[in-house]
């Protein structure tokens, strides 16, 4: 447990001091396990350990991964995308959000990230290049169901 709150800390110091975009896997970490470190041999352990090692360490333990805003990131093929924004921009858009946080990742052909400014549901051609943006802001739940039915995402059984 102090080691996923060190590690949750040093995500936050870091989101502040750099460009970079937090998406959060559907990953979860047992934070039961009885290999938890204490806090200050972490972070001696951790001082030692280079940016990119950094990183991974905290994907690893955490779930949670960055996006280089600069990088070219390869993509994963889907019928659709949903670009939700996170924090502040999604929780305006209560029915976007109640659909992201408790159906997004039951759907097959689908993904979820939580990026850019405002919910879009991106139409792709199964090798990740975007055929159609919608802005799905005003959106009710059953017009984003509907939409996510005719482009061929359907529910995991």
């Amino acid at each position: 447990m102090k080691t996923t709150l060190s590690l949750l800390i040093i995500l936050l110091l870091v989101s502040l001091f750099s460009s970079a975009k937090i998406i959060i896997s559907s990953t979860s970490r047992d934070t039961d396990s009885d290999d938890d470190i204490e806090i200050d041999e972490f972070d001696s352990e951790f001082a030692k350990l280079t940016d990119e090692e950094k990183l991974q360490k905290i994907q690893d333990d955490t779930g949670i991964f960055f996006e280089d805003p600069d990088e070219e990131v390869e993509q994963k093929s889907g019928l659709a995308r949903i670009q939700s924004g996170y924090g502040e921009n999604l929780a305006k858009y209560p029915q976007i959000h109640d659909f992201v946080m408790n159906e997004g990742w039951d759907y097959e052909g689908l993904e979820v990230l939580f990026i850019g400014d405002k919910p879009e549901l991106l139409e792709l051609d199964g090798k990740s290049n975007v055929l159609k943006r919608h802005d799905i802001r005003d959106w009710t739940l059953p017009q984003l169901r509907e939409k996510l039915i005719e482009l061929g995402v359907k529910p995991k059984k």
